[in-house]
């Protein structure tokens, strides 16, 4: 048994700085391995809800006219007078604020800069917490925009099934929140 009263030899020292360095190395690498998995949700999280707003587009302007290549607009930005056309029929049928289609340019934009560039750009950055905070934000801001566009797409597509489906007016309204609703029009 080890002598509490004993003084400590220079070897012990810093032996006990070794170990102490080397708690301190391990909570560092256990901070970035935390880091690391809450960038990888946060990808993962914001490619769903990107191919979320792709597919809800799509499904939004199918029953419109005219017809848009989606793919093609999200891909390389062409289509985009037809879009816009099309989005001009979408916010005549719902109340969309005028701001929509410069919104969905912008997510385009963030999605494609997010899809193509993310991994490449992040490899260098994803190793220092600077670079992993950047890189999350990023993220997570396309995120936002993907679930803000999702939260126009999702009602505005259920009314529209609903009415393919037959449902009641009642039913097929309640699926719109109201600041989607265009106001009734006044019998003249």
């Amino acid at each position: 048994m080890r002598n509490p009263f004993r003084r400590k030899s220079e070897s012990d020292k810093r032996f006990d700085d070794l170990k102490a360095q080397l708690r301190e190395f391990e909570a560092k690498k256990q901070n970035e391995r935390e880091s690391m998995k809450e960038v990888c949700f946060e990808i993962g999280r914001t490619l769903l809800a990107c191919a979320m707003v792709e597919q809800q587009l799509n499904d939004a302007l199918k029953f419109l006219k005219p017809r848009v290549n989606v793919a093609n607009w999200i891909d390389t930005g062409e289509d985009r007078k037809m879009l816009a056309q099309a989005i001009k029929e979408f916010r005549r049928r719902f109340a969309i604020a005028e701001t929509f289609f410069s919104d969905l340019e912008h997510f385009r934009v963030c999605r494609n800069k997010f899809i193509h560039h993310i991994w490449e750009a992040s490899r260098i950055r994803l190793n220092s917490a600077e670079g992993r905070s950047e890189t999350t934000a990023f993220v997570r801001d396309v995120y936002k925009q993907a679930r803000q566009l999702n939260a126009i797409f999702a009602p505005v597509i259920m009314h529209h099934h609903g009415r393919v489906l037959g449902w009641s007016e009642e039913t097929i309204e309640s699926f719109l929140p109201p600041e989607l609703r265009k106001p009734p029009i006044p019998p003249p």
